[in-house]
């Protein structure tokens, strides 16, 4: 308590000038008529979920100071078309025989369900349940809330460009996993918030110590024989899997950070993806285990949704090209650091 009444004093000043600031240009955004469409469109293929949807909207409407809440909510939903949940038979098995195990954390747990709905056997017998036409006003408002008050008091993100954060930092998914609040099971424990402030340079402390970022109720995990007894194989000796565990502690330690991936290598067979950490500080990509492979194109994967390509009359587009959330990010990367 003594903790958060200090930062809350410390930011007050900068948050009410920040916080008018995102207000005018939240006000031009919302001008725009191409995002209201987009918009429009979310709340009407949310269906009968519409009402929940505009719930949230209104909530943040009625006073001048939640205007960086209601760009997020806005933000969130307009992009929700296209997000689902994977639900079925094989899953809830799943699902069933993780949380028996009270031998580990929640952050295990849910890591693991997260991996899961992005294993390829298993989505093929499982069903679609879409995020716009069954989130709840409760679960956005609180997951929203709750990533606006880091978003205010964590010094690494006081910075950083609004679209980063919405981007980064505010998705309340991974891959196809029931969504939950694991924002509020999941935070920097106090000796790591120590740790941070002693530095002197907290705003740059959790960008180059992000191993050291502890998380409450994140140990122990699964062990590797048991995943192998479960799935046939040690996912997490996987790098799109790795780099989703990457990627779920970064977020869950507010962290901007998605995954970047590359389909195909340029001169041999293979693929490769790792967890990105968006941030001014960091400007070297090193991807490990990708010695002497160059990379052809380079992707990220986004919530928003990127340019939907349609095809003409009797035009093939592969499936890879059909994914509305991978944006080509090439040409800003430049040349990978290639590192053994």
């Amino acid at each position: 308590m003594k903790q958060r009444n200090i930062l809350k004093h410390s930011h007050n000043q900068y948050t009410n000038m920040r916080t008018t600031f995102i207000y005018i240009i939240f006000t031009l955004i919302s001008s725009c008529s191409t995002d209201e469409t987009k918009l429009e469109k979310a709340l009407r293929l949310a269906g009968n979920n519409r009402h929940e949807l505009e719930k949230v909207l209104h909530h943040y409407s009625q006073k001048p100071a939640d205007s960086l809440q209601l760009h997020a909510a806005r933000f969130i939903i307009e992009n929700m078309p296209g997000h689902y949940t994977l639900a079925g038979k094989e899953i809830e098995q799943f699902k069933e025989k993780i949380h028996a195990d009270t031998s580990v954390s929640y952050f295990a747990k849910k890591l693991l369900e997260i991996s899961i709905s992005n294993i390829e056997s298993i989505q093929k017998n499982a069903q679609k349940t879409e995020d716009v036409e069954n989130i709840k006003s409760e679960f956005l408002i609180r997951h929203i809330d709750r990533s606006i008050e880091r978003f205010i008091t964590c010094p690494w993100l006081r910075d950083i460009p609004i679209d980063i954060f919405m981007e980064y930092v505010l998705p309340y998914r991974f891959e196809h996993e029931q969504p939950e609040l694991w924002i509020d099971s999941l935070r920097i424990t106090p000796d790591a918030w120590k740790e941070i402030n002693a530095s002197g340079i907290a705003k740059y402390a959790a960008w180059n110590n992000i191993e050291k970022l502890d998380l409450t109720r994140s140990e122990p995990l699964f062990h590797k024989d048991q995943i192998i007894q479960w799935l046939q194989q040690d996912i997490y000796d996987m790098c799109q899997h790795s780099a989703l565990k990457d990627l779920f502690k970064s977020r869950a330690s507010a962290l901007p950070a998605t995954i970047d991936f590359i389909p195909n290598f340029a001169n041999r067979n293979g693929f490769h993806y790792w967890n990105r950490i968006i941030s001014p500080e960091i400007k070297k990509i090193s991807m490990r285990g990708t010695l002497e492979r160059k990379a052809a194109k380079i992707y990220r994967k986004t919530y928003s949704l990127q340019n939907e390509i349609i095809p003409l009359k009797g035009e093939y587009i592969p499936e890879f090209f059909q994914k509305s959330f991978y944006k080509d990010v090439s040409d800003g990367l430049g040349s990978p650091l290639l590192v053994a």
